[in-house]
Formats: structure tokens, sequence, C-alpha cells
């Protein structure tokens, strides 16, 4: 991924390539007639950003740049200056690769990617789709959603894992990837500073690249703190200001669109008989202030976060499922994961249920109504979307969210998923992401709130008799 390459040894470690870091960015910098590349470039690509490439990953080919500043260069000279500068770290101890490569990637692009490879007497032994070398091994059988976040768009890719792991589809949401969300979250920030404290951090280049480098952090921060405090010190003043997470939020809303209006795309095709229920999530998208919160109450999804590297580490996985690597034929490249034995799992009816076991959930009980729970998600709270299934909050408002909660039906699990400012409780514990219910449960929303309770409607025949 253009937003970080990264490596892992046969041991599954993730390997440093960067002084005092394990990625490096798809940057380069053409300064004083000198190239830098990786996290060196992406540290003056404020400073300097005319003489900045951020797109030769993306657009990796060999055609001439017409930029001014790379005159004679295309982005394949620059992609081999990147993994020059990757391999000096990796070469000492490592003699080969298998490299799991951005999906979508045309023929014409592995060939040069190859070829490369090749002119720094790099052995690749195969090239695998990041989507499918990313997928953790206990993942369910079920067609699902991979989703990551490159720097310049978002990957969505369809997977079916029913037999061997194949991909079904793809699609690449252009402009909306981590390269424009930065510049819009730099100018809340920017926006915030010059509201609250005259200063405008986008007056100098300095502190403009000095905004850019706190951005990690103070979103990794927003993702557990409604509130964090910012300061940029531009002697003899330090200026501060209290950043809030909801206009931070607030970015990723024509994202989220993006990405429902893609899932919608696929309804009829892949989710129509047994719905979406499962998004692995990339490192990428996962350290997005409320991403996950608010993907998941919009598709009423699983979303499981994937760990940093996972591509890396995953791919070592396919090392045995390659033909020799003499066959003359240049680098493999697999489309599907080997197959791999699974556990039978019983499908259990019902009205198999044994007397003493817990009825399934049917309905959440509000305000002695009834609300049918299914695979579409039920959403709690004071305003319900149109063409939404919902329970609408009118009393007792204080602390309840527009869109408190969701209760979804998945594969046979009853789930709730937090979306609100000030938390839902489950029996009176705090729901920290996600919990499962069972019949029985009480679900209180707000202070001192409503209450709802999870119950279960029987079929005649299943109603006790004396």
């Amino acid at each position: 991924n253009d937003a970080g390459l990264l490596a892992a040894g046969p041991d599954g470690v993730l390997v440093p390539l960067e002084t005092g870091a394990l990625a490096s960015p798809g940057v380069a910098l053409i300064e004083d007639g000198r190239l830098q590349v990786g996290l060196a470039a992406e540290q003056r690509c404020r400073r300097i950003p005319r003489q900045i490439n951020r797109h030769f990953w993306r657009a990796l080919a060999s055609d001439p740049l017409q930029d001014p500043a790379y005159i004679g260069w295309t982005h394949a000279d620059l992609a081999h200056a990147h993994l020059a500068h990757i391999w000096q770290q990796l070469a000492p101890a490592h003699e080969a690769l298998l490299v799991a490569v951005p999906d979508g990637y045309s023929g014409h692009q592995l060939e040069l990617l190859a070829g490369i490879m090749n002119a720094l007497s790099i052995d690749v032994r195969a090239f695998v789709p990041l989507p499918l070398a990313a997928l953790p091994q206990n993942t369910p059988a079920e067609i699902l959603l991979h989703l990551d976040l490159s720097l310049h768009g978002t990957q969505l890719t369809v997977a079916d894992l029913r037999r061997e792991a194949v991909i079904l589809d793809r699609a690449v949401i252009e402009g909306l990837g981590l390269e424009s969300l930065r510049s819009a979250w730099m100018q809340v920030m920017a926006d915030e500073f010059v509201r609250h404290t005259r200063f405008d951090p986008f007056h100098a280049a300095d502190t403009e690249q000095i905004l850019y480098d706190q951005l990690p952090g103070l979103l990794a921060a927003l993702n557990t703190a409604e509130e964090v405090a910012v300061e940029m010190a531009t002697p003899p003043a330090v200026h501060c200001i209290h950043l809030s997470r909801e206009p931070m939020e607030q970015v990723l809303q024509p994202l989220m669109e993006a990405i429902g209006r893609e899932i919608d795309g696929w309804q009829q095709a892949f989710f129509d008989r047994q719905p979406l229920e499962t998004i692995l999530v990339s490192q990428h998208a996962v350290g997005l202030p409320g991403f996950v919160r608010r993907l998941a109450a919009a598709t009423g999804a699983r979303l499981v976060p994937l760990a940093e590297g996972a591509a890396a580490t995953g791919v070592l996985a396919f090392a045995n499922a390659f033909p020799s690597r003499d066959t003359g034929r240049g680098v493999p490249f697999l489309d599907r994961k080997p197959h791999r034995e699974r556990p039978p799992q019983a499908v259990v009816s019902p009205h198999d249920t044994q007397p003493d076991q817990q009825p399934a959930a049917t309905h959440l009980l509000y305000r002695s109504r009834g609300y049918p729970l299914s695979a579409r998600p039920l959403i709690v709270g004071r305003e319900i979307p149109v063409d939404s299934a919902g329970i609408h909050i009118q009393a007792n408002t204080a602390g309840v969210s527009r869109r408190h909660c969701t209760v979804t039906c998945r594969a046979g699990r009853l789930v709730l998923t937090d979306t609100s400012t000030y938390g839902t409780y489950v029996d009176g514990n705090k729901v920290s992401g996600e919990t499962e219910l069972t019949v029985g449960q009480t679900i209180r929303v707000g202070t001192p709130g409503e209450t709802l309770q999870v119950i279960a409607c029987l079929d005649n025949d299943e109603t006790p008799t004396s």
C-alpha cells in the first residue's frame, strides 16, 4: 500500500524499513537535484509540496513525467528508487520476497514491477493480491468485504471464502484516500487555530509541516477521547486549541456515503440471499476517528480490524502454493488462496432447541411494542433515517444520540453496536463497541434514559402447557 510499505520476516514479525519506523511511505522528493524517498520525503512534503510525488505506486508506468520537477523521470524510476531504499534494509538478512500487491494492478503493471525487482537483483517468488494475503486464519466461510485506504483512494474487494478464497469483484473510490482526508483534517485544525488564537498554521510552510507531523498522534487520541489539546509553538508564543472529535468525524461523511453506494450496488449480485455480515478493515482505516463505529452502524456488519502489516505477514501462507521459480514463465500471480480444511458446522433449526435452552431473540420490546429483529440493522435513537428500520426514542431523550445504537442479527447472533456519544448500557454495563445480546437482557439509552428488553415470540407449538 502506498500509504506505507511493510515487510515481515519468515517468523511473521514486521521488519523496520525506516529509521525508527516500520512503514516506508510511497513518497518521493527532488530537492537540490537529489532524490529522496520514503519517510525522509514525507517529512518535507508540506515544506516544498511542488517537488513531491505521491503517485508513483498508484500510477506505476514507464511513461515520461510531465511535472517540471521530474523531467527525465518516470514513475517506474521512482518505484525503483523506493524499492532500492527498502532492499538495503532487507537484503543483509533475506534472499527472496513474496509480494502482496494492490488489488487491481494490471498485467502490465505487474510485469513492470517484476522487471524493476529483477533490475535490483531481488528474487521475487510470487505476487499475491493484498486482500487475499491479509485474510486472517479464522475468517468465516462466507462472502465478505475487505476495505483498505491508500493515499489516493479507498479499495473495496468482495471475496468469497465459502470454498477457497477467491476475489469476486472490486471497486476503487478515487479521490477519497488518506491524502485528501489528511488535507481536510488539517484545514479543520487550522480553522480552529485561527478562530481561537488568530494564529494561522498555513501561513508558513514550517508550521504546516509541524501540524502535518502531529496528525497521526491526534487521530489516534481522538479514537478514544472526545477532545484533545493541540499546541503550536511559534516563539515567543505557544498557541493552543482544544480539538473535538465531531468535526474530525464529519470529514469522513463523503467517504461513508461512497462506501454505502458501492455496497448497495453489490446488494443484488452478492448480498441478496445472505446479507453482508463481515467487513475486514485495514489498519489504515481502523485508525480514523469514528470510522469503525460509523461504518458498523451504517452497514450492520461485523467489522474485523486487521493488524498492521496483515498482508505482509499473511502472504507467507502462500510460500508453498506456487510452482518452481525455474519455470521460465516469469513471476507467478495467485488470484485465490489455497484451500484450508474447516471443521464441519452443524446447522441447527430454531425448533431443534431443547426445552432448557434459551429461545432465539425475535424482538426488542419498547413501551409495550415489539420491534422485529433481522439482518437489517434496527436503529435506536432520536432520529431514524428515512427508509431505515428503527425505534424512535421520544421521551426522556437526555443523553440519547440521534443514532444511539443498532441491533442486528448476524449468523444466528444478535449484536448491539454502540454509536452514541454518552454510551449504551446492557444490564447496567456500558457497551464498548459491540456486544452480543440474549433473551431477557435490558438495554438502557440516555440518562435517566429509556429501557428496551430483548424478547422471544414463541410459536404456538412452543408454548408451555400446564
